[in-house]
Order: C-alpha cells, then structure tokens, then sequence
C-alpha cells in the first residue's frame, strides 16, 4: 500500500513499499507528470485529492472521540476554533485521487482525523459543558493499492 499524503502549504508524497516495480511504476508515473505541470506552466505540484478547507471555522456541533455527537461551547466563556480540511466526496463515496494510473493501481481519497480539546456537551443535554475530545478534519490522504494479475 502506497500512501500519498497532502500537507500545507506544500504538498509531498511519500511512497513507502518493498516492491520494487510498484515504486519505479509510481516515480515515472510522477515524473511524466512534473514534466508535463512544467511544459504546461502548471508549477511543481498537483492536488491528488480535491480538498475543501475552511479556515478560523467555529462549528456549533460535532462528534467526540466515540462517535457521540455534541454540541461545542461558543461564547464568551469558551470558543472552539480551528481549520477543518475534508476530503471531497463523489455522492457519499470516496472519491479516487488524481493523476493515479488507473491500468495498474485503484486509489481513493482518504480522510484524515485529529483529536482536540474543546469544551462539549451531548446535544440535546442541559448539563453544562466539559473538556472533552472532538474529532477533527484535519487532512486528505491518498491511498493506492496494485492491482494484482486474476490467477488463472
């Protein structure tokens, strides 16, 4: 399994695999493609997977670490604000990255969660708010796998 990882502002690519023809496949497959963003004026990187990032975002609900949906103190006592990066999806389904040679390799646009302190409650509790742990978007990753020979 190969990983190709988006961070900001630039972007890298980490291929990390022992087999040899998955890794020189992936290296040509990136070096046609810086060729051609250079030939084209497109600059030195390429977004794999269509990320949506939304900055200084203060969400009013969410989810904890175990799944629960909360709701996030936002007043004068306490605010919760952070950027959420989320993968675009196609109709709910993971969506597959760009530029992946589909003849040998499948790949999908994986999100990417952290988790942060934030004063919470469940929603619909009138209890009052406690530091708890939200789940938070915090990148898009692109998994790719080989796509294996069918044995005969």
């Amino acid at each position: 399994v190969l990983f190709f990882k988006r961070s900001q502002p630039v972007y890298s690519f980490d291929a990390t695999s022992d087999d040899d023809v998955v890794g020189r496949l992936v290296a040509e497959k990136l070096k046609r493609s810086a060729a051609h963003h250079v030939s084209t004026g497109l600059g030195d990187s390429q977004e794999v997977c269509n990320t949506i990032v939304t900055e200084h975002h203060q969400p009013k609900f969410g989810h904890a670490m175990d799944g629960i949906r909360v709701e996030i103190q936002q007043d004068d006592e306490a605010q919760f604000v952070a950027t959420y990066r989320v993968c675009g999806s196609q109709g709910g389904e993971r969506a597959p990255c760009t530029g992946i040679d589909t003849k040998h390799f499948t790949s999908a646009c994986v999100q990417e969660w952290e988790n942060r302190k934030a004063s919470i409650r469940p929603v619909g509790s009138s209890d009052p708010f406690s530091l708890g742990e939200l789940r938070v978007p915090v990148a898009c990753s692109c998994r790719v796998r080989q796509i294996l020979p069918a044995r005969r």
